[in-house]
């Protein structure tokens, strides 16, 4: 059983770029066949959400329903999740019925209990995962 009180520090962006905040979205999907969760959890990915939030440099698994994502704005987060949802309905050829949502932006303190915490990646599955990135970071043009 997870249970999320914790909302993260609202974080900005260095000076000259534009600010960020993250957002704490959650959602109820009508139960359908197929089943529209997994897919939707795959393009919410794509759409800059995840089901994971970096707690003290650990990251730990939200409850179901649950995504966070940085964004500009509230219309922009509400808007990656519409895509998301948009792209869910596509990929299935099927209704995707949203009963509920509730967007809120993340305050400062707070807590997460989970019991579920992504392992450690290495440097090799970094490199795996994000080439362009590691590549950029060695390089110096980006701060790790």
């Amino acid at each position: 059983m997870r249970f999320v009180v914790w909302l993260s520090s609202v974080r900005g962006a260095e000076k000259g770029l534009n600010t960020v905040y993250p957002f704490v979205i959650t959602y109820d999907l009508k139960s359908t066949d197929p089943d529209p969760h997994t897919p939707f959890l795959k393009h919410a990915l794509t759409h800059g959400l995840s089901s994971w939030t970096d707690v003290g440099g650990e990251m730990m698994k939200l409850p179901n329903t649950t995504l966070t994502g940085s964004f500009a704005s509230l219309a922009e987060a509400e808007a990656a999740f519409d895509r998301a949802l948009q792209a869910t309905r596509r990929e299935l050829w099927a209704p995707v019925t949203l009963v509920k949502r509730f967007i809120i932006p993340q305050g400062a303190g707070g807590l997460v209990l989970s019991n579920q915490r992504r392992p450690k990646m290495s440097l090799a599955d970094i490199f795996r995962a994000r080439p362009a990135t590691v590549a950029l970071g060695l390089l110096g043009q980006i701060k790790a």
